[in-house]
């Protein structure tokens, strides 16, 4: 097994990042981030930090951007069975560029990848002009 890309998985976890990054945009956050985290998933932000039963009823259901990027995307394998995704992003808002730190982490259980950590920080904000 290789902590990178598994047989069997059709995703990598930064992948994973992306597909729920995208499906904010779409207006699915709520049905892929069900289906990625891990029942014990906690998600980590300066203000407060959610379980999974939170993340999806309070955080996952706030998220709003009409695009973003991502930049220096790094996975960095623990273990065989344990990656964490990295990253720095940009989500642009209807009003506003909101830069972010990332990192992501995840465990391979039940033949797939699930997102067990999840931590954010902004970076410095600007406004649209």
């Amino acid at each position: 097994m290789s902590a990178v890309r598994n047989p069997g998985s059709d995703r990598t976890p930064l992948e994973l990042e992306y597909a729920c990054w995208r499906a904010v945009i779409e207006g699915r956050a709520l049905e892929v981030y069900r289906h990625v985290m891990a029942s014990d998933a906690r998600v980590f932000l300066p203000e407060r930090y959610f379980h999974r039963r939170e993340a999806l009823a309070e955080w996952v259901t706030t998220l709003e951007w009409h695009q973003f990027r991502f930049t220096g995307e790094r996975m960095l394998p623990i273990t065989e069975s344990i990656t964490l995704a990295t990253y720095d992003a940009v989500a642009d808002q209807a009003d506003s560029t909101v830069p972010l730190r990332c990192s992501s982490l995840y465990v391979w259980r039940e033949s797939r990848w699930q997102l067990t950590l999840h931590q954010r920080r902004p970076l410095a904000a600007t406004t649209g002009g």
